[in-house]
């Protein structure tokens, strides 16, 4: 378990498991469990490599990243489209990930142009079963 400060109470989120760094996963992940009073939520915690973590294989949408299939201006009208309904939000899920993940891919590459090395962190919500299967 491990005790976090924040503003004026302390959390304490259990770590379940690890996996380290290491060179050929270019990544490492650490299995945790919420405070109660958030919901003792099991979450995947992953920080690595940009090129490993918007891997296609490994990342949802990471070919929209590979392919570079949407254009700016088409990823500029997605940002600005606000959508009217949940329907709608649903709908529009797709194509707002798609340009959430290039225009992370850009920022990666202005940063890379400044010679700043970077890290991608994931984080994913599992259930109970998942949870116990890792």
């Amino acid at each position: 378990e491990k005790s976090i400060a924040s503003g004026t109470s302390d959390e304490v989120w259990s770590i379940l498991a690890v996996n380290k760094f290491d060179s050929t996963r270019k990544r490492m992940s650490v299995l945790v469990r919420s405070p109660p009073e958030l919901g003792s939520i099991p979450m995947l915690l992953i920080k690595g490599a940009d090129s490993s973590m918007l891997d296609p294989d490994i990342c949802v949408g990471g070919d929209y990243i590979a392919s570079g299939s949407l254009g700016d201006d088409r990823m500029k009208d997605m940002i600005q489209t606000i959508p009217n309904s949940f329907e709608e939000s649903l709908e529009g899920c797709a194509e707002w990930e798609k340009s959430v993940l290039l225009n992370m891919q850009s920022q990666l590459g202005i940063f890379a142009s400044e010679g700043l090395r970077t890290l991608v962190l994931g984080v994913r919500i599992l259930s109970e079963h998942e949870c116990d299967d890792w």
